[in-house]
């Protein structure tokens, strides 16, 4: 299955999702195909609702998830 797995992280500098990254890591081990999206202005992937629209049409995942920190809530 694929799996996009989507981390906002917007007007704050660039944090690592890291508990994205390890989710990632386990669910490739089991055979599936994760992406992160990221949306971050120092990326140069700032938050747009058709960047977001492209990656799930362009990715095709089964299975789309949000990761946020409460800052960030009103994004997801």
């Amino acid at each position: 299955m694929r799996i996009l797995l989507v981390y906002p992280d917007i007007r704050v500098h660039v944090n690592y999702p890291q508990g994205l990254g390890i989710i990632s890591s386990v669910l490739k081990r089991q055979g599936h195909e994760t992406k992160i999206l990221h949306f971050n202005e120092e990326l140069n992937v700032p938050f747009d609702l058709s960047t977001l629209e492209k990656n799930i049409t362009d990715f095709e995942p089964g299975l789309i998830a949000f990761s946020s920190t409460s800052n960030q809530f009103q994004y997801v």
